[in-house]
Parts: C-alpha cells; structure tokens; sequence
C-alpha cells in the first residue's frame, strides 16, 4: 500500500471510528429520551460510518491487481457498494420522516436533562472537529473523498446543532419543535440518498470525462506538431485506481512522420498522461 493510499485508509478509519462512537451515545439518548430528531440523527451517523466502512473495504480492493479473469481490477464494485448503500440511506429518510410526521399530529413525552443535552453538544463538537480534520488531510491528499467527508462533517453538525435546539425548546414551545427537527434531518438524509445513488449509477453507466481533464489532454496533443487533431476523448472508469481514457487523434502526413515515430509519440503522451493526470490513454490513429 503506498503512502497515500495509506493516509487516506487512515481517514476513512477514523471517520468510522468517530461516527459509530457519535451514533451510539446519541442512540442510547434518544432512545431514553424518547426524542426522534436524536434518533434520527444517531442512524444518520450511523450511515456515515457505514459509507467509511464502504469505503475502507473499496481500499482493501484496491489493492488487488488486475487478473486474467479481472483485466480491469475491481474497482467498480465500490459503485455497486455505493448504490446498495445510498438506497439504503434513501429508505431510512423516508422512514424516519413518517416517523416524525406522526409524532407532529399525535401527542408524545419528551424527557429532557442537562446530561443529554450536554451529550449531543459534545457530539456536535466532534463532529466540527473532525470536519476540521478531514480538510487538513485534503490539502496534502488532494481527494474527493475527504473533500465529501469535511462537508459532510461540518453539515452534520450543523443538524446536531438544530437537533440540540429543537431538544431543548420543546417544552418551552406549543409547537412540537422535537417532531419538527426530525422532519428537516429527514430531508436531508433523503437528499443525501438521492445524490449519492444518481452519483454511483452514472458512474456504472458512463459518464462524460471531466471538462479539466479534457482540456489538460487537448493542450498536452497539441505540443506535438505531428498532431493535426484531437477527434474525440472517451472515458472508460474502471474504479479509482483505474480510469482508461480512448484518445483518437489525427496525425499529418506532411511531416513524413513514420510509424516508429507515431509509436514514440503514442508512448510519451500515455506516460505524460499517467504521471500528470493520473489516467491512463490509449490512442486510437488515423491520417496516416
């Protein structure tokens, strides 16, 4: 496992960590204070500590090389993991905004102390903290991983925050503050799931390489005057430690280039683009 592969293991681990310990102190006080917001956002912990599980097994993969019977690695199966895993966030939304729509009509006891109070205050802290974490990592890293992970952190404690709100009005308020802060989290899991399973399927069927990318190749062929022109780029994904990119390109023939000319060419431009881009290329000729 190289270096970075390893800090990024490391992250996921402690995401995993922090979110199953935060899910389960919220769990134990929304259980006994019969809060559904609490609850609610115990089992949304809980999915991110899920998703990290997703993801540390997606690095164990990884690390697997391509086989005869695998030529392209195992990558893909983190997508399939990852729909799996957003339907599953999807369902838990929506169970748990017919759960808090029911106590918003029918009457419930909530019982509120400091102890609890001070429980998901702390909880709304770590979360802030470990927010913090993942964007120091990222900025050594570089990984849309960790960039997903910060915003996820500091947007849970953000709900955590609503959640410390509406917990300790509710008995100050007609309204059932409680019930409604179970609905607003709700939502948000709900979008979550929504995007996150959009994300993973256009990723199984194919989706449009990246327009920065793109640009990178086009301006890297056109240092090489025995390129007339760039026809098309397509984007084959493999997983994240494989993305194969078909790079059909027109060569001229006024420069009398020959076919082992054309080889080193072809050569360079995939090695330059491994090594600047982090893809591999594979170059479709034709104009000779």
């Amino acid at each position: 496992m190289d270096k970075r592969l390893k800090k990024m293991f490391f992250a996921a681990a402690f995401g995993l960590g922090v979110n199953l310990l935060l899910s389960g102190a919220k769990l134990s006080v929304g259980l006994a204070a019969n809060s559904i917001s609490i609850f609610s956002d115990a089992v949304h912990n809980f999915l991110d500590a899920l998703s990290f599980a997703v993801v540390i097994f997606g690095f164990y993969l990884m690390r697997k090389k391509p086989s005869e019977s695998m030529p392209f690695g195992y990558g893909r199966i983190e997508y399939i993991l990852g729909c799996f895993l957003s339907l599953t966030v999807l369902f838990t939304g929506l169970y748990f905004m017919y759960s808090a729509l029911e106590r918003l009509f029918y009457p419930y006891f909530l019982v509120f102390t400091w102890e609890r109070f001070a429980v998901i205050a702390v909880g709304a802290l770590v979360k802030l903290a470990a927010g913090l974490f993942f964007r120091r990592q990222n900025k050594s890293l570089k990984s849309d991983l960790l960039s997903a992970a910060g915003t996820d952190s500091f947007l849970d404690a953000g709900i955590t925050l609503m959640t410390l709100i509406g917990f300790s009005l509710h008995k100050y308020s007609a309204l059932r503050l409680d019930a409604i802060v179970g609905i607003v989290i709700s939502v948000i899991i709900i979008i979550e799931g929504i995007k996150l399973f959009k994300n993973n399927v256009k990723n199984l069927l194919g989706k449009k390489i990246d327009k920065t990318l793109e640009n990178g190749l086009r301006r890297m062929a056109s240092e090489y005057a025995a390129i007339g022109e760039v026809k098309s780029l397509t984007l084959h994904d493999y997983g994240e430690n494989y993305k194969e990119i078909i790079f059909e390109t027109v060569f001229t023939k006024d420069l009398n280039c020959d076919i082992i000319e054309v080889g080193r060419i072809a050569r360079e431009i995939a090695e330059r683009a491994e090594r600047e881009f982090g893809v591999i290329v594979r170059l479709c000729i034709s104009g000779l």
